[in-house]
């Protein structure tokens, strides 16, 4: 594929992911808003503690067999042999989901106990099981979406499970019913479970293939090759909920209110750009990773594209983060400001590195990104577990940026050696200027904020212009071309 092709490819997809993803986003503030005033702080802990729960027991349904899944869809041309491996994903994630939520329900008491410190909490906790089930069945249809690069399939589900959990979620809270917070929480994986089942009826028809052959050996085959995606996941989350209880025990809940304020503000800006990568490019990469060559240039494209849509957004918030969590949160939060230029530096590390890292799933090295995720959390733990008492609450964006500035190389390496990658000329260049642009932008807000704003402010329409400026001369030399 041409490159300018390729621009319009991620671009397309990047800008469809990334307004069903606000969509998306905003129909959660309300969500959570609205249960905020409804069941006040002890009801919105509640609920985040069971959600997490739900997240962790999903992670290991799962088994990583999404992620396997999509590699084994995008990769495979033959349509019967991806009716077969999308006949192995559903009902082995069915099984596995039926198991992990059995197993929860069964040790619901001790989970609440442990957990919570509650043991009449039991009945939360078994409602919790009936979340993981639904979880881990939609994972399925988000597979084989993503196989088979459905982008626009993916953006609809967003967007109506959305809708349809946000109607469910108010229709819970408003109810009498003794189980509005666990009607809540189900609410959620239900929708996209029913959205995505509505979506792939279709395409699971269409794709034909011998029923019931070689189904047990593909289950089987995934879910080793997934184990060690899931226990890289469960690294990453036990890490963050390392870090989250250091800066509670040491710092107290507000310092952990104002680390989980920066900690949503960048994971929901990124969300626009990382959102296509796994829709859009990990399965284009799937399909080209034989071709070290056209995979190499897969990635370097992805990857100056991603800066040229995130460079000027991590300009301004390096330069207006107090006001932008002013606006978001209240005046109160202001120490989230400091943990958020801090982050910003990670996260443009993070958007380089992690085309990278898809290089690793799209050859299949599971073990391989195990070690470098689980690196690269023991890394964040140990940065911030060591800085906590002399930096503070910052360090916990030292530690976010301490985790890419040793997950980038690690990654690079391995794509080096498995595909001969090299970051191109164009990416290191703009890799570059937008590092030193943020760096200039640090250090002046640091003394001098309103020449930082007027600064990062004139930053940020170069590097737009600039980057539209890129992608206008490309798509024009591809029509020059007989």
């Amino acid at each position: 594929m041409h490159k300018a092709a390729s621009y319009r490819t991620i671009l397309r997809a990047s800008s469809l992911m990334g307004a069903a993803s606000v969509l998306h986003i905003l129909l959660g503030i309300v969500r959570i808003k609205i249960a905020a005033v409804l069941l006040g702080p002890a009801g919105v802990g509640l609920i985040g503690i069971l959600q997490n729960m739900m997240a962790t027991a999903t992670a290991v349904g799962t088994l990583g067999m999404d992620t396997v899944g999509t590699r084994k869809i995008a990769s495979e041309p033959d349509p019967q042999q991806q009716a077969q491996v999308a006949r192995a994903l559903f009902w082995g994630l069915l099984g596995f989901g039926l198991i992990v939520g059995t197993g929860f329900f069964v040790l619901r008491q001790p989970i609440s106990t442990a957990l919570l410190g509650m043991p009449e909490s039991e009945s939360q906790i078994g409602w919790i099981a009936v979340g993981i089930l639904f979880a881990v069945a939609s994972a399925a249809q988000i597979a084989l979406l993503n196989g088979l690069r459905r982008i626009r399939s993916l953006a609809l589900l967003k967007v109506l499970s959305a809708i349809l959990a946000t109607c469910l979620c108010i229709a819970a809270l408003l109810s009498n019913s003794t189980l509005k917070i666990q009607l809540f929480i189900i609410a959620v994986p239900f929708a996209n479970l029913a959205v995505g089942h509505l979506l792939v009826w279709t395409i699971r028809r269409n794709l034909t293939g011998g029923r019931g052959v070689g189904v047990l050996p593909q289950i089987r085959k995934m879910a080793v090759q997934g184990a060690p995606l899931m226990l890289a996941s469960l690294a990453t989350i036990l890490a963050q909920l390392a870090v989250r209880s250091l800066v509670q025990v040491n710092l107290g809940s507000a310092a952990l209110g104002h680390f989980e304020a920066s900690w949503m503000i960048s994971m929901t800006y990124l969300g626009f750009v990382l959102g296509a990568m796994a829709t859009d490019y990990f399965p284009r990469l799937s399909a080209a990773i034989a071709d070290p060559v056209a995979a190499s240039r897969l990635v370097n494209e992805q990857t100056e594209v991603a800066l040229i849509l995130i460079g000027p957004v991590l300009i301004v918030l390096m330069a207006f983060a107090p006001l932008v969590i002013n606006l978001l949160y209240t005046a109160e939060f202001h120490e989230a400001a400091g943990i958020l230029r801090w982050q910003i530096f990670g996260d443009l590390l993070k958007i380089i590195s992690w085309p990278l890292s898809f290089v690793l799933l799209a050859l299949g090295l599971s073990r391989t990104y195990l070690c470098v995720e689980a690196v690269a959390a023991a890394v964040f733990v140990a940065v911030v577990a060591s800085l906590l008492g002399s930096v503070g609450i910052n360090s916990t964006g030292i530690g976010f940026l301490a985790i890419y500035l040793v997950y980038a190389p690690l990654v690079l390496v391995v794509a080096y050696k498995r595909i001969g990658f090299r970051w191109s000329a164009h990416v290191m260049l703009r890799a570059g200027a937008l590092a030193a642009g943020l760096g200039t932008v640090f250090a002046v807000t640091e003394s001098y904020p309103r020449a930082g704003m007027v600064a990062g402010g004139m930053l940020a329409v170069i590097f737009a212009i600039e980057g539209a400026c890129t992608i206008r001369r490309t798509t024009a030399e591809h029509r020059k071309q007989p």
